[in-house]
């Protein structure tokens, strides 16, 4: 599927579901990055909902969703924010 964008000009990511050639490496660390994005997203829902229900059960994922919440940012944030950053050590 990669290599669809040289013969059709089609964007990969439109595609749904996701396809990942596990064999490769670069593409299972693809998989496993969008695996725990999509878990993060799955858990801040979870949250969410149990906010609106003021649900007791909302205590016990606070600490996952916050952890979460910072996957999430990361996943969104600007590349040359993050180059910019001189708080993040990267090395």
């Amino acid at each position: 599927m990669r290599n669809l964008i040289w013969f059709n000009n089609v964007d990969i990511d439109s595609f749904y579901p996701r396809c990942y050639d596990l064999n490769d490496p670069e593409d299972m660390e693809n998989f496993i990055e969008d695996f725990k994005t999509t878990k993060a997203e799955s858990i801040l829902k979870t949250y969410m909902r149990l906010w609106r229900e003021k649900s007791p059960e909302l205590e016990k994922i606070k600490q996952k969703a916050t952890i979460s919440l910072q996957i999430c940012e990361r996943k969104v944030r600007d590349i040359n924010d993050i180059i910019d950053d001189k708080t993040k050590n990267i090395f």
